[in-house]
């Protein structure tokens, strides 16, 4: 009833009868006590589960990330025939990865995993381009400079790559528990 009054007061109402018809439309019926709220209901859903999609991709870029980094983990010794192999390994990242598919709201993690492939295939290119000198033959000391620039940035952008790639698991798993709840 007290809101009644004051709205009628606050209007600048004197006049009685706007009152009683203000208090009127306030007042719950006669013989009830009960009165009537209405109050937002709010429930604190998490965000959406974690789709088929979505774990595809994960899956699948940590199978990309594995076949990728076995060769810099088994390797011991660079031999022509070893930086080969792992030039037409690190040249299949990219594509390897796009066949994971839509990655959803794993995209931070997608994008530094693509990073990564980036990465792998500049190293193996300097693999390669190391390989041409090797196969050309090296006549001079400037071509054996040229050629361990090349391995050596090779085998660092290697190293580089295994490491974003571990980045990327990490941003992964980091998204799926927060995910998860």
């Amino acid at each position: 009833m007290l809101v009644g009054s004051f709205g009628a007061a606050a209007c600048g109402g004197d006049d009685d009868e706007g009152a009683e018809a203000t208090a009127e439309a306030t007042t719950a019926p006669s013989g009830t006590t009960e009165e009537t709220t209405t109050e937002a209901t709010t429930t604190e859903e998490g965000p959406p589960p974690i789709t088929a999609s979505e774990e595809r991709w994960v899956r699948e870029m940590n199978e990309v990330r594995r076949e990728m980094t076995r060769g810099f983990h088994q390797t011991r010794v660079y031999t022509a025939s070893t930086m080969a192999r792992l030039a037409k390994t690190y040249s299949t990242c990219l594509r390897s990865l796009g066949r994971a598919g839509d990655p959803g709201r794993f995209q931070p993690a997608a994008r530094v995993a693509e990073r990564a492939c980036k990465q792998f295939e500049q190293a193996g290119s300097m693999m390669e381009r190391a390989l041409a000198i090797e196969a050309a033959g090296m006549y001079s000391q400037a071509d054996a400079d040229r050629y361990n620039k090349f391995v050596e940035r090779g085998l660092e952008g290697q190293g580089n790559a295994v490491n974003t790639f571990i980045q990327a698991s990490t941003k992964a798993r980091t998204i799926q528990e927060e995910l998860s709840g």
